[in-house]
């Protein structure tokens, strides 16, 4: 298991499908998810960002969204409405529906039976 600030690595794709869920088409301009990407990476070896790129490219996101059309005054206002309208809304990831995730993929008779089969190994 490695842990660490450089892990895990969080690649483009990745990326892209998460800010896709953040914004509608018109409301940022549309090669802003790569150039924020590209900005956040810049410097690094790797193809992807770090955890603690993450934040940065949150906070970039906010600013392409809210600050640069000019909703909001402030990058912290910026960061505010992005996390209260958009992460933590109906139309961003949701976390508030996990236990569909166990019930459908892990709490059933298939899964059961295999960990039950290899119990002794485990």
């Amino acid at each position: 298991m490695a842990a660490g600030s450089n892990f895990p690595i969080i690649k483009w794709l990745a990326w892209a499908e998460f800010a896709e869920l953040l914004y509608e088409e018109g409301e940022i301009e549309g090669n802003a998810i790569d150039r924020i990407f590209n900005t956040v990476t810049a410097g690094t070896v790797c193809d992807g960002f770090f955890r603690y790129m993450f934040f940065e490219a949150i906070v970039r996101l906010a600013r392409a969204k809210y600050l640069i059309p000019g909703k909001v005054e402030t990058t912290a206002e910026a960061v505010r409405k992005l996390f209260s309208d958009d992460l933590f809304s109906e139309k961003g990831p949701s976390t508030t529906n996990w236990n569909s995730f166990l019930r459908t993929h892990l709490y059933h008779k298939d899964v059961n039976g295999a960990f039950f089969a290899n119990l002794k190994g485990l």
